[in-house]
Parts: C-alpha cells; sequence; structure tokens
C-alpha cells in the first residue's frame, strides 16, 4: 500500500511501523495516516464540541464544494545488512470539502481526499500505480475564545495494480476516543500543551487479486503514565482466525500473547526492562510456546541511549510565527507568508522491536489553508527476542504542495487570495 498524502492531523505517522505479526507469518499495517498509534494527542484546551461561535478569522477555507489541489513526491530508503534501496512516490492530490455527514455517532463535516500515485524503484522504473480515497472527519470546535481545528477519525479505500498486472485492494475505518488536534486557531507563535492518553480502534481489509481477503481489528489505548494495551484480531475471508493481546508498562517491560499458530510470535512472551549486569544493560525475554517448554534469553540492550526507558512517547508542536514559505513547497506557494506549524514525535515499541521518530513542518496561509507539508520519518527495527541487533532502518522524507484551489468565495464573489479569477489551477 501508499502512504497517503497525508495532510496529517497531530501526529501523523507512518503506522506501518507498528505492524503486527499475522498468521501466515506475514505482517498487518496499522494506521497508515492520521494519528499515530500511542500519539494520538489532543488538545488541552478545552475545546467544546458543536456550532463556530468564535468570531476569530479562521485561515482555512472550510465551505461545502472547495477543492484544493496538491503535489505530492516521497523518497523512501531502506536499508537491511548493509546494503539500501530507494523507492519513489509521485502523485497528485485533490481535497474536497464534502459537507456534514454523520461519524461515529457525530455531525461532523467530511473532507474527501483522492491521492493518485505512481511509485518506481531506485532506477526512476514503474513499479505499481494506484488510487488512494481517504475520508477525514472533521469539525472546528469553540475553545478559549478561539478554534480547536479536530479530527475524530477517517476510513481509506485503495486499489493498486502493479506493473506485473496483478493488484490489491484495501480499506480501513480508525476511530478516536478523543479527537486529534490539527491546528489552534488564532494562529498565534507558541508551544502547544497537549494530551497524550487516548483509545483508538480501528478495522483493515486487503484482497489481492485471485486471493483470499485478510484483515484484522484492533483496540489501542495509551494511559497517562504512556504506557499501552492493544488488542488485535486476525481474519482471512470475514472470519477470525487469531488474536494478540500485549501490554506495555511504563518501563518497557510487557507480555505478548501471540494465538497466531503460523505466527513466529506464536505463544506467550514477556519482556523485562532493561536491567545491568556487569557494565551492560540486557533485557529479559521469556518465550513460552503453547504446549512447550519456556526458553528464557537475554538480549541486549537496544532502547535508545540504552539504559532505563527515557521516554516511551515524545511529543510535541508549536507554532514558530510568521514565516515565508520554502521553495522546496513549489513555485504556486513558495515565498508567500504564512504561519508555520512544527510537529516531532518519537515512540518506542519494546513489544515490536521499534523506534519510530516523525517531524512534520506545515505553512498555513489565511484565505488559503494548508499550503504545504513537509514529513521526515524514520523506522529503526531490531531483533528484540535474541541479539537486540538493529535490522532495518526506513527513512520516508515527502513534500506536498498546493497548485490550486476553487472555493465557493471564487465562485460567487471572483475573488480568491493568490490565484487569477476562475482557474483551479495557476499558469
Amino acid at each position: 500500500m501508499s502512504a497517503s498524502v497525508r495532510f496529517p492531523v497531530l501526529s501523523a505517522a507512518a503506522l506501518s511501523a507498528f505492524a503486527l505479526s499475522g498468521c501466515g507469518g506475514g505482517n498487518f499495517s496499522l494506521p497508515a495516516s492520521g494519528g499515530a498509534q500511542g500519539v494520538g494527542a489532543r488538545s488541552a484546551r478545552g475545546a467544546q464540541a458543536g456550532p463556530q461561535v468564535s468570531q476569530v478569522t479562521n485561515p482555512y477555507p472550510f465551505a461545502q464544494g472547495d477543492v484544493f489541489d496538491y503535489n505530492y513526491a516521497k523518497t523512501t530508503v531502506t536499508t537491511t545488512g548493509g546494503s539500501s534501496a530507494t523507492t519513489y512516490d509521485d502523485g497528485t492530490t485533490v481535497v474536497t470539502i464534502e459537507g456534514q455527514q454523520q461519524f461515529d455517532g457525530q455531525e461532523l463535516t467530511e473532507v474527501s481526499e483522492v491521492y493518485t500515485y505512481v511509485k518506481s524503484n531506485g532506477s526512476k522504473q514503474k513499479t505499481a500505480s494506484g488510487t488512494l480515497t481517504t475520508d477525514y472527519y472533521r469539525e472546528f470546535a469553540s475553545a478559549n475564545g478561539g478554534l480547536d481545528y479536530l479530527q475524530y477519525g477517517y476510513t481509506t479505500a485503495e486499489n493498486e495494480t502493479e506493473t506485473d498486472g496483478s493488484s490489491i485492494a484495501s480499506s480501513t475505518l480508525y476511530t478516536y476516543t478523543d479527537p486529534l488536534l490539527i491546528d489552534v486557531i488564532p494562529e498565534v507563535k507558541s508551544n502547544w500543551k497537549l494530551d497524550i492518553p487516548n483509545t483508538q480502534s480501528g478495522n483493515e481489509t486487503t484482497t489481492a487479486s485471485g486471493g483470499s481477503s485478510t484483515g484484522n481489528s484492533y483496540t489501542f489505548t495509551r494511559k497517562s503514565d504512556l504506557s499501552y494495551d492493544r488488542t488485535t484480531d486476525f481474519y482471512i475471508d470475514g472470519a477470525k482466525v487469531c488474536s494478540a493481546t500485549q501490554s506495555e508498562a511504563k518501563n518497557g517491560s510487557g507480555s505478548d500473547d501471540n494465538t497466531c499458530s503460523k505466527s513466529s510470535d506464536y505463544g506467550t512472551t514477556t519482556f523485562s526492562a532493561p536491567a545491568k549486569s556487569g557494565s551492560k544493560y540486557f533485557i529479559t525475554v521469556v518465550y513460552t510456546p503453547p504446549g512447550g517448554s519456556k526458553t528464557t534469553t537475554q538480549v541486549p540492550d537496544w532502547f535508545p541511549g540504552a539504559g532505563p526507558v527515557k521516554a516511551l512517547v515524545t511529543s510535541t508542536k508549536k507554532d514558530t510565527g510568521i514565516v515565508k514559505v520554502p521553495s522546496s513547497c513549489g513555485k504556486y506557494v513558495a515565498g508567500q507568508k504564512g504561519a508555520e506549524l512544527v510537529e516531532s514525535d518519537s515512540i518506542l515499541d519494546a513489544l515490536e522491536g521499534t523506534y519510530y521518530t516523525f517531524t512534520e513542518t506545515t505553512y498555513i496561509v489565511s484565505g488559503e489553508g494548508r499550503v504545504c507539508v513537509i514529513d521526515k520519518d524514520a523506522t529503526d527495527t531490531y531483533d528484540y527476542r535474541d541479539t537486540g541487533a538493529l535490522t532495518t532502518s526506513v527513512s520516508e522524507s515527502s513534500v506536498a504542495g498546493l497548485t490550486g484551489e476553487t472555493l465557493q468565495q471564487m465562485r460567487t464573489k471572483g475573488l480568491i487570495v493568490g490565484f487569477p479569477q476562475g482557474k483551479s489551477r495557476p499558469d
């Protein structure tokens, strides 16, 4: 699956980093955008859901029928065993404000994003193409005399065709107990106070051409001490075949109970927090297969910085003030002045052997909304059950830049900041 052109909400990480081992030894990836599992921060400003009553100026065009066009380019570098491979995703996205819809029992605005893409290898040879449609459910809620831009969940539907003619179709649904924070209005230079604890739930189904469908449904709860509980059920052709239950404590210890008989993790595994032995730290991993004898392994500590956990999750977001949009965002928006939002996240998952970092820089221009998003993220995966060695590093960098927009005010008044009258795309 491709990654979406994320104009994402807070902590919109590439969640394939948190894949669970599934039946058949494969991976079932968790959400691809719209809130990293375990980061899911929300506003602590006391946002009130419901009609917009604030008198502040909203920089985001948000009328039903507003349309925004973006170019998108992503580069992915995967390093395994000293060997690296580069792949590319390039495409265009059309974002449309669809109007009010019922979602998870609430009346919210549906924001539809259609991403049409081509994937290629390091030699720029085409390997696949497809379309990914993501429907986000959002609102502007009054908060302390201003507005919080919030997201409550999203759905996706993707169809991808490989150059050999094979195809794959997938669909997802994700909801949050507490809405995720996209922006705080008015745009004021400041650091935002965020509440990380949240509960997310979702499901995913994937069908390959000529094959059966596989899928999963999950519930993930990040607690106030940043520990988590995650329960995942796995399906083949709609029938549940196995499940996995994981609990990670605030010190990085935890347990993994997996009933998937074809998974390398089949059985129960416990993980200790790093403990010092001599001059080094080790993690005690105890694996008990169903009906078998337990095996204990002293795994060299692979946590960032070594030793006791520094932080399972970190999440910061700040408005750095008004800046010029950089040239990397494309000629249509470069040089405009807008608010710069910078988000930085990290997640250590001791039960999956991953350490994930993410930085996103977003540029908001009044009257045009989100004109550019620059993402950089990295996922390091370790042999967390045996040697503690780094096995794979994946780094991604992407830029999404606005190329044109058609707004209701353009249609009714012939006015739009920054773009010629009556045109959805500048010359």
